[in-house]
């Protein structure tokens, strides 16, 4: 059977911090409101559309049991910005210092070696863009400039 059939948040609650939630006013790397931290989302079977959604890289089936993020400290997630950047590899800290930890540089690695740009989300806030040598139009530079992405 597909091992992401198989996965389920259950006890990880990493993207209730991690990610902004625009129904409720919910701003990144603050706790939702609603969330019991490393226990459960109290209004799961009602959550709004922005959480029902999303699922990170480790439910798709990403990585092994140690990755999902409430243990590794990382949510994993590929978007699109179509058609300014078609595939985006975005690593989001959950826990303070996990994007230090090993395997984070061979995650970036692999993903600009398949020119996946890359964009990193510390829990202190900072943020920071590895384009892999993509060119990036003029308008997505100022919306990063805007957003105080650093640009690597």
């Amino acid at each position: 059977m597909n091992i992401a059939l198989q996965r389920v948040c259950g006890g990880c609650t990493a993207c209730c911090k991690t990610h902004a939630v625009y129904e409720i006013e919910k701003p990144v790397g603050k706790w939702c409101p609603h969330c019991e931290p490393s226990r459960e989302c109290r209004i799961y079977a009602d959550r709004p559309k922005g959480c029902r959604g999303f699922r990170c890289e480790w439910l798709k089936g990403f990585g092994e049991e140690d990755d999902r993020p409430d243990k590794s400290g990382l949510v994993l997630d590929y978007i699109s910005f179509r058609p300014l950047i078609p595939r985006l590899f975005q690593i989001w800290e959950s826990r303070g210092g996990a994007l230090r930890e090993a395997g984070v540089k061979e995650l970036i690695d692999l993903s600009l070696r398949n020119c996946i740009p890359v964009v990193l989300f510390y829990s202190s806030g900072k943020r920071e863009f590895f384009s892999g040598g993509m060119e990036l139009s003029k308008e997505v530079e100022q919306a990063m400039r805007r957003e105080k992405v650093k640009i690597l």
